[in-house]
């Protein structure tokens, strides 16, 4: 009896340990990171035997920052992770590609040292702008008889092709001069672009293409600009857009975001009240 309950015993330990070495051949590591605590910081890994997997990061305490499931099938789905110097993921970027066709998708997070989001930015086929200028726009056969035209085409005097359509690409920059961060907004060409921008740091917003001239793109849309966070005494203001030719087809409008101190208007109506000292 007590051979055969060693015999089960050395039996399950083996076959335990088989399936750990196993799974360990099976995992095919992308992204290995853990803090000084030995906990982990940031992690990505694939399963040969399936080609799925999983990717996540988490705050030196253990919370998830962020996770997603990854795959090298019928396309591709992947995470890649960047750091900041004390180990916390900085950027967590995600790729897909689903069937390996034009479709696709990118998005990236940014947090702070902290684990904390800070802002996305998401990239898609469907963000691509496409122009087809088409002169003239269609083309008879001469051979095809026109309505109330007699059958014998005739053949107009040659003139000179007119010239091809220049594209100018409007860059829209935002710089950010106040102490806050703040929340552009911009909405043009039925589609809104959002930002949010940390104090001192500048962002290309959006950019609009044009043919044959510049313009400024807060003119073809709406731009909204405010603080993250409202504050008792202070507000942000935008100044006037300022033009900067960067080659013969590109230009940057930048608007600067200055911070004012709000009007009290029971200050106001004080001070306005106060009669005028006596001559």
């Amino acid at each position: 009896m007590k051979k055969l309950l060693l015999f089960t015993l050395i039996f399950l330990t083996q076959l335990g340990w088989a399936q750990t070495q196993s799974s360990k051949l099976d995992t095919q590591w992308l992204h290995q990171k853990k803090y000084s605590n030995g906990r982990w910081s940031a992690y990505a890994y694939l399963l040969k035997s399936t080609g799925n997997g999983k990717a996540a990061c988490f705050t030196p305490q253990g919370k998830v920052m962020f996770e997603s499931s990854i795959s090298r099938n019928h396309g591709h789905h992947s995470v890649t992770f960047w750091h900041h110097a004390n180990g916390v993921v900085s950027k967590a970027e995600t790729s897909q590609a689903p069937d390996a066709g034009i479709q696709w998708y990118k998005s990236q997070i940014y947090f702070n040292e902290k684990g904390e989001k800070i802002r996305e930015e998401r990239q898609s086929h469907d963000d691509l702008e496409r122009i087809m200028l088409l002169d003239p726009p269609f083309e008879i056969h001469p051979s095809v008889p026109r309505p109330n035209q007699p059958s014998t085409p005739t053949v107009p005097p040659s003139k000179p092709a007119p010239p091809c359509a220049v594209i100018y690409s409007n860059i829209l920059v935002v710089e950010n001069l106040t102490a806050f961060p703040i929340q552009v907004q911009f909405a043009a060409r039925q589609r809104i672009k959002t930002s949010i921008i940390a104090p001192g740091e500048s962002r290309n917003v959006d950019t609009l293409i044009q043919a044959q001239f510049f313009q400024n793109p807060i003119k073809e849309g709406v731009f909204q600009v405010e603080l993250t966070q409202k504050r008792k005494k202070w507000e942000c203001v935008s100044m006037p857009a300022i033009e900067t030719k960067t080659s013969d087809s590109s230009t940057l409008f930048t608007v600067q975001i200055l911070q004012k101190k709000k009007i009290n208007p029971k200050s106001r109506s004080a001070q306005t009240n106060v009669p005028s000292p006596s001559k």
